[in-house]
């Protein structure tokens, strides 16, 4: 998605503009992290970049599974944990579960915290959803 900016008008790729309060000055904005295009020191155009599925920086609606039978699961919020198909792991949160998970590396948990205690009776499963985002 393109974005100019001259003087105080910001011009969004689908033309619509925003006009902005003159207070303060920037004489330069570098690129990186996600914006691409060049160190702009009076017009110029910012590429900002968004993360594609499962990369790092994407965020995904996450559940960690609670086996039946399995005990119990605490989450924190902030804590990154790992993706996998086991208990007490990241998995996509897809609406006909069960699945084969989908995401890989680590993934911050941006919910708040839970604790969750498996039923007693094995196959009988539940979980605890959330946001998470990938950190690597």
């Amino acid at each position: 998605m393109a974005i100019t900016v001259s003087g105080t008008t910001i011009t969004f790729n689908d033309t619509t503009t925003m006009t902005t309060a003159a207070t303060g000055t920037v004489s330069s904005v570098a690129t990186g992290n996600g914006l691409s295009g060049g160190t702009i020191t009076t017009t110029g155009t910012l590429t900002i970049a968004a993360p594609t599925f499962n990369s790092v920086g994407s965020y995904c609606s996450t559940y960690f599974l609670v086996a039946g039978g399995s005990g119990t699961v605490s989450v924190s919020s902030g804590t990154n944990y790992s993706a996998g198909s086991g208990n007490a792991q990241l998995q996509s949160y897809i609406v006909n579960l069960p699945a084969t998970n989908n995401l890989s590396g680590t993934w911050k948990w941006m919910a708040g915290p839970g604790t969750k205690t498996a039923s007693p009776c094995p196959g009988s499963n539940d979980n605890m959803t959330g946001i998470s985002v990938r950190v690597s």
